[in-house]
């Protein structure tokens, strides 16, 4: 995991607070469990001679949820994804220590799948374009 996605993974995690556990690349084993990944895709959007240039980090955030009558209470994965929303779209940014030029929301909040033990998981996608420093 590098860097950055770190970070994000943080970010996210004090955006959506205690009640919900958070980790890179796979969902934790929790009631309540978010998951944040890196997109696909070539991260540069413009290259500099001196080895920087303009980059882009694109981000999913996953979170699954307990089934629909289970016996604990059901946490509003909605409402806690639109207020990750909320946060980029008040331009928020992770502290990634480099210049950032946008942070945005790329897909909004939606449900994504229902598992086959009944846990729903939803999800959002933004993306991050900074500034990296060359040599």
């Amino acid at each position: 995991m590098s860097d950055i996605s770190e970070t994000v993974k943080d970010w996210v995690a004090g955006v959506l607070g205690p009640g919900v556990a958070v980790e890179y690349g796979r969902f934790p084993e929790a009631a309540v469990a978010c998951e944040v990944k890196s997109s696909p895709g070539d991260p540069w959007v413009k290259r500099y001679q001196s080895g920087g240039g303009i980059k882009r980090y694109a981000y999913e955030v996953y979170i699954r949820v307990n089934p629909r009558g289970a016996e604990e209470p059901r946490f509003d994965a909605l409402a806690a994804l639109r207020s990750l929303q909320g946060r980029i779209e008040s331009r928020e940014v992770p502290p990634i220590g480099a210049a950032c030029l946008t942070h945005e929301v790329t897909q909004l909040p939606n449900e994504h799948s229902t598992e086959k033990d009944g846990r729903a998981v939803y999800q959002m996608t933004a993306a991050l374009t900074y500034h990296e420093k060359g040599n």
